[in-house]
């Protein structure tokens, strides 16, 4: 009881909204010492974890945005004006399936996507002071004349990504709105036709920069060596992909779920969420659980006996996938208990799967989670 009451304690000095749920949580989880398991070294996952982790999940998933994010930018490069019903429901999909494919991968963040800003250019969120939407406003004006005066990969980062393209999209007066003139209509889809272009053009050098055999970091992430400039040994390969996705898991629960719950005890806050203007926040959380899953599975990283680590974080996340594809929205001004309810499950079948990560997983690998990337956010 002695690690139960220490989490408890954690919990009521953070106040998050998912506290008490997630003392719940890990009341039916059991630990790697609780079932007797010992530590084992790095070398359970043996010398191919690096390789079958890009093979298996990071290449095929930056791929699978490169592709999603083309598709999206060849569709804007006609029928934008005319905005014909056919054109509309294309582009409404085809921005979910680039949002999906993003989803799946964000949690990746370290090399190539924190390089250059390609996180912040591709996603500009969380953005709780606004300054996407003061910037857009701005940025549209200057699609009103004949060229934009600064290029849009060479703007800031909050009028460059999937958050803009959104906002573009689906505010009242967006591309998706068929009643808008033509005169209306133009600015508003040079400049998404600028966003698709510029999200592809990040989404292929990523793409380019995981794929084996001539990505130069998949290069360095497959054959760890002492004269290796990023990884010597393959204890900090997994190091970086347990850390990836104990991140990934905790962006979900305090960044993508706790927000929009704090405040009140009756509403849920959806404009503080995710995607939550084309109704996405639950497909794209979904989409992200399963490219964690994705991740984990990818290769054998526990022997035999302690198999049922991953057979539970594998079955959590399933799980929280499956409730985020539902994740209900409402007027966050009526209250709505039983869609609150439905958002604190998610919180805390996330926080189930990130306790097994931290706590069993980690461990039994040696690896020591630590600070991440959301640290000092």
């Amino acid at each position: 009881m002695k690690r139960v009451e220490t989490k408890a304690h954690a919990c009521a000095a953070r106040v998050t909204a998912f506290c008490m749920v997630a003392v719940l949580s890990y009341m039916g989880v059991k630990s790697a010492s609780a079932q007797g398991g010992e530590k084992h070294s790095a070398s359970v996952a043996g010398s191919e974890v690096g390789r079958l982790w890009v093979e298996r999940a990071i290449a095929p998933g930056f791929q699978h945005l490169a592709q999603q994010s083309r598709n999206l930018q060849q569709h804007f490069e006609q029928g934008c004006i005319e905005a014909d019903p056919a054109w509309l429901h294309k582009t409404s999909s085809g921005f979910e399936s680039v949002v999906k494919a993003w989803s799946g991968v964000a949690f990746l963040r370290f090399g190539p996507l924190v390089e250059d800003n390609r996180y912040e250019r591709l996603s500009f969120w969380p953005d709780p002071r606004g300054v996407m939407l003061r910037q857009v406003s701005g940025t549209l004006q200057q699609f009103q004349g004949e060229e934009p005066a600064v290029p849009i990969g060479q703007s800031s980062v909050a009028v460059q990504g999937l958050p803009a393209l959104e906002y573009v999209l689906y505010r009242d007066k967006g591309v998706l709105n068929h009643s808008l003139s033509a005169d209306e209509r133009r600015p508003l889809c040079r400049y998404a036709a600028d966003l698709t272009k510029n999200i592809a053009s990040v989404a292929g050098e990523l793409s380019e920069a995981w794929l084996l055999p001539d990505g130069e970091y998949a290069q360095r992430f497959v054959k760890p060596a002492e004269n290796n400039p990023v990884y010597r040994s393959n204890q900090e390969i997994l190091s970086e992909g347990v850390k990836a996705l104990s991140t990934g898991l905790q962006f979900v629960r305090d960044i993508q779920l706790a927000p929009p719950l704090m405040g009140s005890e009756s509403k849920v806050a959806v404009k503080k969420a995710p995607y939550w203007r084309s109704g996405l926040t639950g497909p794209a959380i979904a989409a992200s659980l399963r490219g964690m899953r994705t991740f984990v599975l990818a290769p054998d990283l526990l022997p035999a006996d302690q198999e049922w680590i991953v057979d539970q974080i594998e079955a959590e996340l399933g799980r929280a996938a499956q409730q985020a594809n539902t994740l209900p929205l409402a007027d966050e001004a009526v209250p709505s208990p039983s869609l609150r309810q439905e958002w604190m499950l998610l919180g805390r079948i996330v926080d189930n799967a990130k306790d097994l990560t931290d706590a069993d997983l980690a461990s039994v690998l040696g690896v020591n989670v630590g600070f991440n990337a959301l640290d000092g956010d």
